[in-house]
This record gives structure tokens, sequence and C-alpha cells, in this order.
């Protein structure tokens, strides 16, 4: 189009294999839920940081200090 190599796509696109993430315009992803597979290490949390689940250390603690789980030594800490 005016000398400019274009694609033009009127139905429905199907892509199979890989969209890199820079042809995508992303602001918020609080809405979308899906399944992620296998997490193998990192850290997980909630919004507010109350809880997280250390999963290179192997524990799941509050971070108010009132739980704490570690798996790794089989230690268990909880206070009112």
């Amino acid at each position: 189009v005016n000398g400019v190599a274009s694609v033009g796509i009127n139905g429905n696109v199907v892509v199979d294999n890989t969209i890199l993430a820079r042809h995508l315009s992303v602001t918020s992803l609080s809405a979308i839920t899906g399944n992620i597979g296998t997490i193998t290490s990192g850290l997980i949390r909630n919004s507010a940081d109350t809880i997280r689940f250390d999963l290179d250390n192997m524990r799941l603690y509050r971070t108010d200090g009132k739980f704490d789980l570690n798996i790794a030594t089989l230690e268990f800490v909880m206070t009112t």
C-alpha cells in the first residue's frame, strides 16, 4: 500500500506457534485468569502482600509473622 509492504486481513485469524510480546498491548492483567501450568521457582504473593509462597525456600508465610510454615526444615510457627 503506497509503496509499503502491508497485509490486510478481513475475518478471523488463527496463529499457531509463537506470538511475541512486542506485538501485544496490555494495560491490566487483573481480569485474566488461566491455567499457567507448572511453576518451578519464584515468589507468589497476594496483592496486599500479606501472604507469600516462597517456592525457592519452600515456605508459606504471612508477612505479619503470625504464620510460617517452612517445609524445608519442617518448622511451623503460628502466633495470635
